[in-house]
C-alpha cells in the first residue's frame, strides 16, 4: 500500500510548481502548526521531545505576534491564500476557517486545496483571473 504524501510534501510539490511558472508565492512561516506525522516515523521518544519543542516554540510565535490558523501559502500580487491540507484526509479547523473569513472580508480570497495538484489548480484559476490570460 502507497503512502500517503504528507501536507509538507504537498506543499512542496505545490510551491515548486507555481515557481516553475514564475509566480511569486511564499509561505506564511506562522506555523504555530507542526507536522508531527513526519516525526512519529522515529518512534515515541523522539516524537514526544519535538511535541515539547514545538510548544515551547509555539508560545515564542505567538508572543512575536504569529496567528494561529493563518493558511500556508500566500500570493501577495494575486491577493490569494491557499490553505494546503492532506489529499485524502486533510480538513481546515474552527480557528482556520475563522481567519479565512476574516481574510475574506478584507478583500482576499483564501482556498483550501488538498494536495499539490489542487495547489496548482487555484493558483491557476485565480493568475487566469487577475490576468485575464491563461497561465502558461
Amino acid at each position: 500500500m502507497k503512502k500517503e504524501p504528507s501536507e509538507l510534501q504537498e506543499q512542496i510539490a505545490g510551491v515548486t510548481w507555481a515557481r516553475n511558472r514564475n509566480i511569486f508565492i511564499c509561505s506564511i512561516e506562522n506555523s504555530l502548526h507542526f507536522p508531527f506525522d513526519e516525526f512519529k516515523r522515529f518512534g515515541a521518544i523522539v516524537f514526544e521531545a519535538a511535541k515539547k519543542l514545538v510548544f515551547r516554540l509555539v508560545q515564542q510565535r505567538k508572543a512575536a505576534g504569529q496567528e494561529e490558523g493563518m493558511p500556508d501559502l500566500f500570493l501577495p500580487e494575486l491577493f490569494h491564500f491557499i490553505e494546503t491540507k492532506k489529499r485524502f484526509s486533510g480538513k481546515a479547523s474552527e480557528v482556520q476557517l475563522r481567519v479565512h473569513e476574516i481574510l475574506r472580508k478584507a478583500g482576499y480570497t483564501v482556498d483550501i486545496a488538498h494536495g499539490a495538484k489542487e495547489i496548482a489548480e487555484s493558483v491557476r484559476r485565480k493568475y487566469e483571473l487577475v490576468n485575464k490570460k491563461p497561465l502558461q
